[in-house]
C-alpha cells in the first residue's frame, strides 16, 4: 500500500480506516511511502481527534528471512513520551519538537 493514491481511500475514505477510529485512538501506518502522504495522513488524524504514527517497516527480505526488521516511529513528540513508551520496549530519541 505505498502509493498514495492507494492510501487515500484505505485510509481516509468514507469506508476506510480512519471513519473506524474514534477520538484518542491511534493509528499505526508500516507502510514504507513518501512523507508527504506521512503528513497528510498526519494532519487528518489530528483534525478527527487521534494520533497517527508513520512507522515504515524496513530490513527487506535479508532482513525478515534472519528476523530483523527496523521500524523507525515517527510522531508527535506528547504521543512518543507518553503513549509509547508504556507499551513497548522503545530506546527513544528525540530529534526535534
Amino acid at each position: 500500500m505505498g502509493n498514495a493514491d492507494v492510501r487515500r481511500p484505505v485510509t481516509r475514505g468514507p469506508d476506510g480506516a480512519f471513519a473506524a477510529l474514534g477520538k484518542g485512538a491511534r493509528f499505526v501506518d508500516h507502510t514504507p511511502a513518501s512523507a508527504d502522504i506521512a503528513r497528510e495522513l498526519f494532519a487528518a488524524a489530528t483534525e478527527r481527534g487521534f494520533g497517527f504514527l508513520d512507522a515504515p517497516v524496513s530490513g527487506g527480505q535479508a532482513g525478515a528471512v534472519v528476523a530483523i526488521a527496523r521500524i523507525p516511529v515517527f510522531a508527535a513528540h506528547e504521543m512518543l513520551a507518553t503513549d509509547l513508551p508504556r507499551r513497548f520496549d522503545l530506546a527513544l530519541l528525540r530529534i526535534a519538537t
